[in-house]
């Protein structure tokens, strides 16, 4: 007996669907093989997607029409609400778990911070740079891990200094990881030719900028949110605290780039810092 997971069939509208499944079906009774329609699901962004889901059958049963699914383990949802989806919650919630545990690695801050990057981060807040995920969230899972790794009575506990001074804030920070992965992933669309930059472009020039949800929009809010984002092009940017003028991300090598990102981020937390507290901090 063998398996095959995660087939996906597209059309712009679910009654379009009818043909495909037909032939699927069809194919499926040539082949003598199946498919469980309830451990499958439909999907629609239609406003009327709920009711007109039934007539999409395969042979005499219907899918489930699901609002939220998982794919490649990260969270889709078709709605416009932007907290924290029940995927990455029980993933965040994981996180706590872990860090909880955290006190039994041998080793400095540094060990457990390395720990924190490589596993607690790693499974516990998967897919956070493309599903979307309430800042709240993130912020307690920042504190939870200033907590473990740093301690609760030690003193200077700005979580800036820990994050952008002590440590590898891009990695150990499940907000601050999350921004950087988003630029990477941006970075990265535009030094390569394809659809995806094509996608990013149309978003990109859509009338209500910055364009409202989706991982492209998500990845672009955070750039702009940055102060960033220039009015010409989303692949020029004005980095915070770089002195060379803008950084245009599909020129030098990819580390140097990245090295840019990093920097960049890291000012940009100091600079808050300062605002914040600037009797201990100026100058920082």
């Amino acid at each position: 007996m063998g398996y095959a997971d995660d087939t996906y069939m597209y059309q712009n509208k679910l009654k379009d669907l009818r043909g495909p499944l037909h032939t699927t079906a069809e194919w499926l009774r040539l082949t003598q093989q199946g498919v469980n329609p309830s451990k499958s699901l439909c999907f629609s962004s239609e406003p009327a997607g709920p009711r007109r889901a039934g007539a999409v059958r395969l042979g005499n049963e219907a899918f489930p029409f699901q609002k939220e699914f998982r794919v490649l383990g990260i969270g889709v949802r078709l709605s416009a609400a932007s907290h924290t989806g029940p995927l990455l919650q029980k993933r965040l919630a994981k996180a706590r778990v872990l860090l909880s545990r955290l006190h039994g690695v041998q080793g400095s801050s540094r060990r457990k911070a390395h720990v924190t990057a490589s596993l607690v981060l790693a499974a516990g807040a998967y897919g956070v740079e493309v599903a979307p995920v309430s800042q709240q969230d993130l912020r307690s899972l920042d504190a939870a891990i200033m907590r473990e790794v740093w301690g609760a009575t030690r003193p200077g506990r700005a979580q800036e200094i820990v994050f952008c001074v002590l440590h590898q804030g891009h990695l150990m920070s499940a907000s601050m990881r999350k921004t950087y992965l988003q630029l990477c992933w941006l970075a990265r669309i535009a030094r390569t030719a394809g659809p995806l930059q094509v996608a990013v472009q149309a978003m990109w020039e859509h009338d209500s900028f910055p364009p409202p949800g989706g991982p492209v929009g998500r990845a672009l809010h955070s750039l702009h949110a940055l102060g960033w984002l220039r009015p010409d092009s989303w692949w020029e940017w004005d980095v915070g605290g770089r002195q060379e003028g803008a950084l245009l991300v599909t020129q030098g090598t990819w580390g140097s780039v990245r090295h840019e990102i990093r920097e960049g981020l890291r000012h940009e937390h100091l600079t808050r810092l300062e605002v914040r507290r600037p009797r201990q901090f100026a100058g920082m």
